[in-house]
């Protein structure tokens, strides 16, 4: 699930108004601000662990888990869940003011992976799709109770990248990917027998060189071809699609006039005899805020006025009200009901967190379920009424009817601004779409923690992880409005958080490495499922390894099944004659000594039963394969099957960790080092590893802060 942040740690506004409550085992009750400047505008946030009944219906399957969580004293918001018998979100049901009563959102999962296996969203005019996977536990077809099949079939290469997708309207997706690197070299959508697709070219330090499109059904798009250069901190400096065409440059100078460049924002102009948008801009050296003309912020850095539109905030940086119309926030910090001067519309999410449908009350405007490959089936409320094909960056450039016609056809300039749009605008840029008004086709998409500004190029407010977010050695990353560091074409930010790399780095991306090592180092197991959530929410959609993952929603990092995996309480899992210490050592040095009958979930128990970290055992056979050879793959396992690179493998995973924690390990060191040493796990302080009693919101924060430690520890994702 998507967790905002709710301690003092990440607090845009003045802490001191912060009121927390906490119970017996340290899980977050209760955030409220009884005084202060923005009490007015910040209603109290409960939670509810355990049980509750939430639309006269008792939450399943609750215990240690978050049941129920609501604001204001006479539940302005509500939001329950119900899990499944092994913890996975099986049903979310919210309401709102405007509502007209709750929706219900139920998933069922695949018992022996935790996958999805059928989202119901409980809405009228909308189906139940059920997801099917394929040998590798990868999504394959995707099927509705009515109506359209959404996809019939997927395929993917070695990477597990997806290679193909065909819909139900027999129209489909191609990706091509270069062999070494795993970039994407072209993406194609083939609608009613005519191709759209780009071709891409890249520079040896991952920027995209070139992008030439090819569109039948869009002149003002058609043979388009766009090169890109670079300065010296790989921040594009330039766009040029030929004469006519989209030409923008680039620069990163405060203040242009006296050179100044503390915080590198940017500033656009039109290349002469090209198209685009400009913004001249002229920025504080000390404050990192716009000067120009009319443009305010409050004392926290939120922008109040950009010369067009005006914006509050509340007391945890939520935008409160966008052109003096409110907007309303459920407990967890996501925007939940919006309003544009006539009409309410309510965003529902889905038991991943993922925004699920855009309603007015109990009828349906849009309903997006995810496919494969990045695609997705919009639904109106009569049925599934169009595609989206994404890009390289998961942007919709093309949307086709089920009948096989255009419903929309565009561009993006790199920063998201559209150009040489044609039929009715449905703009959605990196996966984000362009809804924080209703209606609107102005320029903020709404992401997940912030709303990114698409002609300015930058956040309208800061990084809530302010210092945390900063890395010494990358001078970019000082700037907390900045997006994706200047690299537009290459990152993204599917949080509004932190950049994260578009491709697989072959046999490993950074994402995949940092699971591993997290894996490895943080409980990951049958017994804590609620990590999985938090990874999930910080990564964006993630395979996990591992012979048995618990899966659920994770709603709480100190429910007692959670926080008993802390390698300060080894006792609490202490399963008599599961494996001794021993055993356990065989293991760790290599494979062979272990039987073979044993999966990843029987390490997990027998690392439980020698007093250590279940984590420890899941993630690193997870990087590998089922101990049973015979046994299923894991998913996008990168290395063969059995147990020939098992050792391999694992000194790959410590080694990472060796760069992380600054200590040297192998797969013959005593384990005891790894786990107690001075320079080891616990003795690293790695965020995550710590037995957190600061609630939902630290905890989210620690996962964060871990994978941006990883990035740097490995020279970054590139």
């Amino acid at each position: 699930m998507m967790w905002r942040t709710h301690s003092c740690v990440p607090c845009r506004h003045s802490c001191r108004h912060l009121l927390p409550a906490y119970d017996s085992l340290h899980r977050l009750t209760s955030a409220t601000y009884p005084s202060g400047g923005y009490s007015s505008v910040t209603p109290p946030k409960y939670y509810v662990y355990d049980s509750a009944t939430v639309n006269n219906i008792a939450m399943t399957y609750a215990k240690g888990r978050l049941a129920e969580a609501y604001t204001g004293n006479s539940k302005t918001t509500d939001l329950g869940f119900s899990y499944s018998n092994r913890g996975e979100a099986a049903g979310v049901y919210q309401s709102s003011p405007h509502s007209g009563g709750y929706y219900h959102v139920a998933a069922t999962y695949w018992a022996s992976r935790g996958l999805l296996d059928t989202l119901n969203p409980n809405m009228t005019g909308i189906p139940t799709w059920t997801y099917a996977p394929d040998g590798e536990g990868r999504a394959n077809t995707v099927s509705a109770s009515s109506g359209t099949n959404p996809v019939t079939a997927t395929s993917y290469n070695s990477f597990s990248e997806p290679t193909g997708v065909t819909f139900g309207s027999t129209d489909a997706d191609a990706f091509q990917y270069d062999a070494t690197t795993g970039r994407m070299t072209q993406y194609k959508a083939t609608i009613n027998s005519q191709a759209t697709y780009g071709g891409l070219t890249w520079n040896a330090n991952w920027t995209l060189k070139q992008l030439a499109i090819t569109d039948p059904y869009n002149t003002g798009n058609n043979n388009k071809t766009c090169g890109y250069t670079y300065d010296d901190l790989a921040r594009l400096s330039q766009v040029d699609c030929g004469s006519g065409n989209w030409g923008q440059t680039f620069s990163y100078l405060d203040n242009v006039t006296n050179n100044i460049a503390a915080f590198r924002n940017i500033s656009k102009s039109v290349i002469t005899g090209r198209t685009g948008q400009s913004f001249t801009a002229t920025y504080s050296d000390t404050t990192n805020r716009l000067t120009t003309s009319g443009v305010t912020y409050d004392n926290n850095g939120n922008l109040t006025y950009d010369g067009s539109s005006h914006y509050t905030w509340d007391g945890e940086g939520n935008m409160a009200t966008l052109g003096g119309n409110a907007e309303t926030y459920d407990a967890l910090g996501r925007r939940v009901e919006q309003y544009n001067g006539t009409a309410y519309t309510e965003i529902v999410y889905g038991p991943g967190g993922n925004k699920l449908a855009l309603m007015n009350g109990q009828t349906v405007t849009k309903v997006f379920a995810p496919l494969p490959g990045g695609a997705t089936a919009v639904y109106a409320s009569s049925g599934l009424a169009y595609y989206r094909h994404p890009d390289w960056l998961g942007s919709s450039r093309l949307a086709s009817t089920p009948a096989r016609g255009i419903y929309y056809d565009g561009a993006y300039a790199p920063y998201g601004e559209p150009y040489a749009e044609t039929g009715t605008t449905d703009r959605n840029f990196t996966g984000q779409n362009q809804d924080l008004t209703p209606g609107s086709t102005g320029n903020l998409y709404d992401f997940p923690n912030r709303e990114y500004h698409s002609t300015q190029g930058r956040w309208v407010s800061p990084d809530p992880a302010g210092m945390a977010a900063v890395d010494p050695t990358n001078p970019q990353s000082w700037n907390r409005y900045a997006y994706v560091m200047g690299d537009p074409t290459g990152l993204i930010d599917p949080l509004g958080l932190d950049v994260t790399m578009i491709f697989h780095d072959p046999p490993m991306n950074c994402q995949e490495w940092f699971v591993f090592v997290f894996n490895m180092t943080n409980g990951m197991g049958q017994f804590c499922g609620g990590y999985q959530a938090a990874l999930q929410s910080a990564l964006g959609p993630t395979v996990f390894y591992g012979g048995y993952i618990g899966g659920g929603a994770g709603p709480a990092p100190n429910n007692g099944a959670c926080s008993s995996l802390s390698l300060d309480n080894p006792a609490a899992f202490n399963n008599a004659g599961a494996a001794t210490p021993q055993q356990v050592q065989s293991f760790f040095s290599g494979y062979p000594n272990v039987p073979g009958s044993w999966n990843g979930s029987a390490v997990g128990t027998a690392f439980s039963g020698a007093g250590l970290n279940p984590g420890l055992g899941v993630g690193i056979i997870g990087a590998e394969t089922s101990f049973n050879p015979s046994g299923p793959r894991n998913i996008r396992d990168p290395f063969s099957s059995g147990g020939a690179n098992f050792t391999s493998s694992l000194n790959r995973g410590l080694g990472a960790i060796q760069k992380i924690v600054g200590a040297s390990f192998t797969s013959t060191s005593p384990l005891s080092n790894l786990i107690n040493g001075n320079n080891g796990l616990r003795g690293a302080g790695l965020p995550g590893m710590q037995y957190d009693t600061t609630g939902v919101g630290q905890w989210y924060l620690n996962v964060n802060s871990f994978y941006r430690k990883f990035v740097k520890s490995i020279g970054g994702c590139k």
